[in-house]
């Protein structure tokens, strides 16, 4: 019985070993894809990476980040929250940054045919980077987006009104 014991203890830890292996190696090839600005491709390492840990904040952000990567704003949105959900807090701000990116983006593609929602988009950009400045004070490139999107959520809003 005790050998019967050792042996499934035994491969369970061999599965569980190679499961971890699987899911970092599907990341490395996701990273190193994206680093190539190979976008596209990379979303399929970090879909199978996501498969052996769907609820890892990282890779919910990598997955997020390469849907934005290819103009595919409302398929990120959920994987970058999930990206919120990090204890590590870099990672959170990153996630908080991009998604402040992917509704800008989504902001601007609703632009004056549903004024709307792309405020909604705008507006809920820009508590995100927010955040990010909240988070980090000399955090430039979000003090920067920060004022751009300031500058089209007052064009939108000006317009609107004027209508």
């Amino acid at each position: 019985m005790k050998n019967i014991i050792f042996i499934l203890l035994s491969l369970l830890i061999v599965t569980s070993t190679a499961f971890a292996a699987s899911k970092e190696s599907h990341v490395k090839k996701g990273n190193d894809l994206y680093r190539k600005g190979k976008f596209e491709q990379s979303l399929k390492s970090y879909e199978d990476a996501l498969k052996t840990d769907p609820e890892s904040p990282a890779i919910n952000f990598d997955l997020g980040t390469a849907l934005y990567k290819n103009k595919k704003y409302n398929e990120a949105i959920p994987y970058l929250q999930k990206g919120l959900l990090s204890d590590d807090i870099v990672l959170k701000k990153n996630a908080h940054f991009n998604l402040g990116d992917v509704l800008y983006e989504q902001g601007r593609s609703f632009k004056d045919r549903q004024v709307d929602q792309s405020i909604a988009a705008l507006e809920e950009s820009l508590r995100q980077f927010m955040t990010v400045i909240n988070v980090d004070d000399k955090d430039n490139d979000a003090r920067y987006n920060r004022d751009i999107v300031q500058k089209e959520l007052a064009r939108l809003k000006k317009n609107k009104q004027q209508k």
